[in-house]
């Protein structure tokens, strides 16, 4: 499981990532468009990839999805993994719709601050759920493995041979109590 950054860390990862591909163009105005573009590429991308590391709570088994019920509620988890699909969704669409503003404005540049604040906002809105889902993740990530497997247990009195009999019938070395 993915960590899970906060508003800010996913702003400032989707800005960079920005400016690099704005820094590459020549033309000032094709690089604002470029800029609103990537920014709402990386934000989305960002958000899916949060989503899509959490696993599906009805697939989970038995002991795994109690757990997350008990110390975190399913229901509230749901909740917030909502929410960051919705942002997810809406930073995409809002993002199109300003590259295509941008490409009929006279001036790039305030489409591209209108840009940043609005999906800006959108992030910021989340940022709770984005906390809640971190401090999930840091919990699940602590619980032990376990697995569907038997266990055999070999009991029986002292020295009558217990631990020879695990040698033989198997590659495992004998845990003797003492």
């Amino acid at each position: 499981m993915p960590t899970v950054p906060t508003a800010d860390e996913i702003l400032d990862r989707s800005f960079r990532r920005a400016a690099k591909k704005m820094a590459e163009k020549n033309n000032k105005e094709r690089a604002n468009t470029d800029f609103v573009r990537a920014v709402g590429a990386a934000v989305h991308d960002r958000l899916v990839y949060i989503i899509r590391g959490f696993p599906e709570f009805e697939d989970l088994p038995p002991f795994y999805r109690e757990m997350a019920e008990i110390l975190f509620g399913i229901d509230r988890l749901k909740q917030s993994l909502g929410a960051v699909g919705w942002a997810a969704k809406h930073t995409k669409m809002v993002g199109n719709q300003l590259v295509l503003q941008s490409r009929k404005a006279d001036d790039t540049l305030v489409v591209r601050k209108r840009a940043v604040a609005r999906l800006a906002s959108m992030v910021h809105q989340i940022d709770k759920d984005l906390r809640f889902l971190n401090e999930v993740r840091n919990v699940l990530r602590k619980l032990p493995n376990i697995e569907d497997t038997f266990t055999i247990v070999i009991a029986g009195y002292p020295n009558v041979g217990k631990s020879s009999f695990i040698r033989r019938v198997s590659s495992a070395e004998p845990e003797v109590a003492s």
